[in-house]
C-alpha cells in the first residue's frame, strides 16, 4: 500500500503537472491573440501568468498599444531577469521605444549594451549621435551602413555626406552625394549641397556644369541660394553677362 506521504507528492506531482498544462494552454492562447495584432486580449491573459516569458509579453503588447507602462516593463525584464533569453530584445525594443520619443542619449545607452546591432539599431544609434552633436561617433557608425543594400543605406550616405560637410570634409561630402543625385527620396536636395561644395573648393566651372541643367528641379526653399551660387560663380569666372 502506498504510504499517505507517497500519495501527497503524487497528487502534487498531478496537480503540478495539470497546472503547468493549463498555463501552457494560456501562454499559448495569448501568444495567438499577440500573432494576430489582438494585443489588448494577448495582454490581458499574460498579466494573470508569472514569469519573464509573459512579463516580456506584456510588455511588448504595452508597446504594441503605446501604452505609457511599456518602458517601465521593459527596464524590469532588464533589471529582473539579466540571463533571459528576451534580454537582448527587451533592450533593442527599449532603445526603440526611447528613438520613437527623441530621447537620443537614453536610446545610445541601451543599444550600447548589446553585442551586435543589426541594420536598423545602427542607423538609430547612428542617428542618435547625430541627433546630440557627437558628429564624428555618429560619422563612423553611418559609415557601417554605406555599402550595405538595404532600406538605411542611402539615409545614411545622405547623413554621411551632410556630417562630412559640417566638419569641411567637402571631398568625402562631395563622393556620397553624388551618389545620391538619382536617388528618388534625396535626388531634389542633394544638388544644393554639391553647388556649395564646388563653390568652397573654388570649382566654379564644375558648378556651373552641374548646376545649370538641374536648377529648375531644386526645391522651391532652395531656389534662391543656388541661383546666387550660380550667380557667384558666373561671376567669379568674370561672366558678368550671366552672372
Amino acid at each position: 500500500m502506498f504510504s499517505l506521504r507517497k500519495i501527497i507528492i503524487t497528487f502534487l506531482l498531478i496537480f503540478g503537472l495539470f497546472s503547468l498544462s493549463a498555463q501552457n494552454n494560456e501562454i499559448h492562447q495569448a501568444l495567438k491573440f499577440f500573432n494576430q495584432k489582438q494585443y489588448t486580449l494577448s495582454q490581458s491573459i499574460f498579466e494573470n501568468i508569472d514569469g519573464e516569458t509573459a512579463l516580456f509579453y506584456k510588455a511588448k503588447c504595452s508597446k504594441e498599444l503605446e501604452l505609457e507602462d511599456a518602458e517601465e516593463l521593459f527596464i524590469q525584464i532588464i533589471d529582473e531577469y539579466p540571463f533571459s533569453l528576451h534580454y537582448n530584445e527587451a533592450l533593442s525594443l527599449l532603445a526603440e521605444i526611447y528613438f520613437n520619443k527623441n530621447n537620443f542619449t537614453e536610446c545610445i545607452n541601451f543599444l550600447l549594451k548589446l553585442n551586435d546591432l543589426d541594420n536598423k539599431q545602427r542607423f538609430n544609434l547612428a542617428y542618435s549621435y547625430f541627433q546630440i552633436d557627437s558628429l564624428e561617433t555618429a560619422k563612423y557608425n553611418f559609415s557601417k551602413l554605406l555599402l550595405e543594400a538595404t532600406d538605411y543605406q542611402s539615409p545614411s550616405k545622405y547623413y554621411f555626406a551632410h556630417i562630412s560637410y559640417q566638419l569641411q570634409n567637402y571631398q568625402s561630402s562631395l563622393k556620397w552625394f553624388k551618389d545620391l543625385r538619382n536617388d528618388k527620396k534625396f535626388k531634389n536636395i542633394v544638388p544644393y549641397y554639391i553647388a556649395q561644395i564646388y563653390y568652397f573648393l573654388e570649382e566654379y566651372q564644375e558648378l556651373i556644369e552641374y548646376l545649370l541643367p538641374l536648377v529648375d528641379q531644386v526645391v522651391e526653399t532652395r531656389k534662391i541660394e543656388v541661383n546666387r551660387l550660380l550667380g557667384g560663380a558666373y561671376y567669379r569666372q568674370k561672366d558678368y553677362i550671366n552672372a
